[in-house]
């Protein structure tokens, strides 16, 4: 038997079980097991949202308004089945995602965009019988009292006063895991141990060999990818995509470790001869962050309203079908929007067992579900920093390691992401496109071309991601593959076909997901899928200079607000001048001449919103600076490395 593939089979199957513990001893925050208490005789097992339960608030925003089943702050139901009842004086999302509001008198209206209201004729009778028959859920003693003052008709309801808005009632430990669901687990820890393993074996006896703890760390977004271009692709021949994709996965890697044996075996010997005494401070760090993290992150409104639907909806049809959400859900973002982050999701949802025509219900595979999901990213998230750190300290040939933990004080206080606060899909979006970045400054570093084609796939896949992925990768990806190849005059024809292979490879995805939104454009007769923005043209620019100008007002508003003003008008500037007047290299100022351009460019772009613009500027600038804004930390880490080097003698 391959002694390698015993290691790495010994240790998934530890990280497994250590997995499953873990789920059997986490709280479940289940506000739903107090409905047990409150009415017996109710099968909780099988309610659902939109049908029998309902959540009413008077007292915030609909965007606080947060129930924590779960540790959801908002439960997504089987087929779409997101009906939840918001009131702020009333309010309730219909089954295609339209929000309501009904105001004091009675009167119902239908909420377009962004708080505007058009006014309906009468509420459906649905809803009518949702509020009379349905277990309604209140955050508190007011919000009841003011409801049942307000809309006599939920008097004679099932009400229950929720203890807190979060954690109002805590499980007692107890067995949350079968077999099933244990093996499915072990599988995917087994190819991404195996994939990482691989990635630090290969480097380990070549010129490579200083970062191959940062070649380990970056085998796991490169698998994510890779998982995502099969899935998607499989998905247009087979109803059982991610089986295939993953059984094809296990496959590949482990070939990889039997091939890799010989090498792998002298390496896992130096590991334990020569770093044993850091891996374990190291492990015990990593192990106290992934526990806060998987504590504190939560969902936010967009994952709610766009991202679980169609992870959902992934999972039941294994494929992405735009013609299928327009019929549920009308021109919503979630026909729209590309599919990659839905892929991981259900990628999570198969991990967890889940059932495809009943996912998220009331039950321990949707604990199970989302506290994997809050563990795959605490690990991606630490993985990100562990390869920040690593680099930095290898590159410099040191071993002072506060020069790796200087770019980790920075990326955390700019962007909490990183310490467990859920942002959206960027919680997968930029530190993806931080791997990409740090892949490009390795090969940069070490003029080494397998880091700089990772760097290329990752950055390519951006665009599958979000759609901001169009505007960050030829504005802050691609000039970090400039500045490496300018640096190193990487300029060769078949260094430039490998270049524009890994490109095709990485834009396949892209291109069949816009060919179907194209088609069902066409089929659906529907002018524009971006209901957003209108159409860009310079004419409008002009005549609204205006308002351009307050955009860029409220941009450094926002910028002061965040703490982004310290890296885009401080460090990056300073990074800037350093590189054009001490290192006279054209090519060292393509990074922040990219960074720059895009700032301007996603704020000029709000001039053509639909919406009224502060508003829509307000609710979704912050999040797409973030790549921007990791962008000019390595980039300023990286020149004040250069400056090091550049002012200390070699001894």
């Amino acid at each position: 038997m391959n002694r390698l593939f015993l290691n790495i089979f010994f240790i998934s199957f530890i990280i497994t079980l250590f997995i499953a513990i873990l789920t059997c001893i986490s709280p479940i925050r289940w506000d739903m097991k107090s409905y047990v208490t409150a009415f017996p005789e109710t099968d909780y097992k099988n309610l659902e949202y939109g049908k029998d339960v309902l959540f009413i608030s008077a007292d915030d925003g609909w965007q606080n308004n947060h129930i924590a089943a779960y540790g959801l702050d908002l439960i997504t139901f089987p087929y779409g089945k997101n009906a939840w009842l918001l009131f702020k004086e009333g309010m309730v999302n219909d089954n295609r995602n339209a929000v309501f509001l009904i105001d004091k008198a009675g009167n119902f209206y239908r909420r377009t965009v962004f708080n505007s209201f058009k006014k309906t004729k009468k509420m459906p009778e649905k809803v009518k019988a949702l509020v009379k028959y349905g277990i309604i859920i209140v955050p508190t003693q007011k919000t009841k009292d003011a409801f049942i003052q307000r809309w006599p008709l939920i008097s004679t309801s099932k009400i229950i006063v929720l203890k807190g808005k979060k954690a109002s009632f805590l499980e007692y430990p107890s067995l949350r895991i079968n077999l099933n669901q244990m093996l499915r687990i072990f599988v995917l820890v087994l190819i991404s141990s195996s994939i990482m393993a691989c990635a630090w074996g290969i480097t380990s006896n070549t010129a490579l060999r200083c970062l191959r703890w940062f070649s380990f760390a970056l085998g796991f977004p490169f698998l994510l990818v890779i998982h995502t271009i099969i899935v998607f692709c499989l998905g247009k021949i087979t109803q059982a995509a991610i089986n295939w994709a993953i059984a094809f996965e296990l496959f590949i890697s482990i070939a990889l470790l039997w091939f890799l044996n010989k090498k792998f075996a002298i390496s896992m010997e130096s590991i334990k001869s020569k770093y044993s005494f850091m891996l374990l401070p190291i492990m015990a760090a990593g192990l106290i962050y992934i526990f806060f993290i998987v504590l504190k992150l939560d969902f936010d409104g967009d994952i709610y309203t766009h991202w679980l639907t169609m992870g959902r909806f992934h999972h039941m049809l294994s494929h992405h079908d735009p013609v299928i959400l327009f019929e549920r859900y009308g021109l919503q973002h979630e026909v729209v929007y590309p599919p990659a982050f839905a892929i991981l999701i259900a990628t999570l949802m198969w991990a967890g067992d889940m059932a495809k025509n009943e996912s998220f219900q009331i039950n321990y595979t949707t604990h199970l579900v989302i506290f994997l999901y809050r563990l795959f990213f605490a690990v991606l998230y630490l993985l990100f920093l562990f390869a920040s750190c690593n680099l930095f300290v290898k590159i410099k040939q040191e071993r002072d390691w506060l020069t790796g933990l200087l770019p980790i004080v920075l990326i955390m206080l700019l962007l909490p992401m990183f310490l467990g606060q859920p942002t959206s899909a960027e919680i997968y979006f930029v530190p993806m496109a931080g791997f990409s970045m740090l892949a490009f400054l390795a090969s940069d570093e070490l003029q080494n071309q397998i880091y700089s084609r990772i760097g290329l796939l990752l950055g390519v896949v951006l665009m599958f991601i979000k759609i901001e992925g169009i505007l960050i990768f030829p504005f802050i990806i691609i000039p970090w593959y400039l500045t490496w190849k300018c640096s190193h005059q990487k300029w060769s024809i078949h260094e430039m076909a490998g270049d524009i292979i890994i490109l095709f490879i990485g834009l396949i995805p892209f291109f069949v997901w816009k060919s179907d939104l194209y088609n069902f454009r066409i089929a659906e007769g529907i002018s524009s899928l971006h209901f957003e923005f209108s159409n860009v043209t310079l004419e409008r620019l002009i005549s609204n200079i205006p308002l351009l100008i307050q955009l860029f007002e409220n941009a450094i508003k926002i910028f002061l607000a965040n703490n982004y003003w310290m890296i885009f008008f401080l460090i990056l500037p300073i990074a800037t001048l350093y590189n054009w007047l001490w290192k006279r290299k054209i090519y060292n100022l393509i990074i922040p001449f990219g960074i720059y351009i895009y700032l301007t460019g996603i704020t000029s772009i709000y001039v053509f919103s639909t919406s009224p613009t502060l508003a829509h500027m307000n609710t979704s600038f912050s999040r797409i600076l973030m790549i921007a804004v990791l962008s000019a930390i390595i980039y300023a880490m990286r020149t004040g490395m250069h400056l090091k080097k550049s002012v200390v003698p070699k001894k």
